[in-house]
């Protein structure tokens, strides 16, 4: 008779132990990473970024195979560094930057909302640096960069053009990147070209959000063409 009562109590704790042993350990492997999203080599990473922050041109190119999106960033014909899509704990959905050494030169990390789309931009070391929203209450594609203060620092705005393109502007509304998607490609291809000496909007900004307006009117159109 107590053998009876015994043993569901018995299993009842060693379920009970192996699941909190299974919760514990997927913590433990999910907050290691999370210390190692950084570059491991701020001179390679600052190398890369420099390239670009003096670059008049960078061609943006989605390969049309690949495990997950995959970007070449190129300046002067030369891969300076890639984007990934990847799943990274505590940020989520992201595009991250390396270097052609992989090393970490930036992330931009996706909350889809109700009411439109935000986007949190990470610099080399994983520290936050700003925010880009968009406008949903336009016709066509508007977003804005914002500082991490959620101050305006430019705004994206897409031309009324047969393939995706438009502007970057600043608080003043000059522009500082033009960006323009090729007709026919494969994949996708996007021309940045910078407009000033020193933009307000930095290049890898304006590499996130053109990069993210290709993402959502792609989908977009997917969305339309299914209906």
């Amino acid at each position: 008779m107590s053998m009876t009562f015994k043993r569901p109590i018995y299993l009842m704790f060693s379920i009970a132990f192996l699941t909190v042993a299974t919760i514990l350990g997927l913590s433990a492997c999910n907050s290691g990473p999370e210390k190692r999203i950084s570059t491991s080599d701020p001179v390679d990473s600052q190398s890369a970024l420099d390239i670009l922050s003096q670059a008049d041109r960078i061609i943006l190119k989605k390969a049309v195979f690949s495990f997950g999106d995959h970007w070449d960033v190129v300046v002067d014909g030369k891969t300076i560094a890639i984007i990934r899509g990847e799943a990274i704990h505590l940020i989520g959905d992201t595009y991250s930057m390396y270097t052609a050494s992989g090393n970490l030169m930036g992330r931009e990390g996706e909350e889809f909302r109700i009411i439109n789309h935000q986007a949190k931009v990470y610099d080399e070391y994983n520290h936050l640096s700003g925010y880009i929203d968009e406008q949903i209450f336009s016709w066509l594609y508007t977003f804005n960069i914002k500082d991490v203060q959620g101050r305006t620092k430019g705004t994206l705005r897409q031309d009324f053009a047969l393939t995706l393109s438009g502007s970057i502007k600043d608080a003043s509304n000059n522009d500082v990147w033009t960006f323009n998607k090729a007709l026919f490609s494969f994949g996708a291809e996007l021309t940045l070209e910078r407009k000033q000496e020193n933009p307000s909007v930095s290049s890898m900004e304006a590499i996130w959000m053109s990069v993210i307006v290709n993402e959502i009117a792609t989908a977009r159109d997917e969305k339309r063409d299914q209906q």
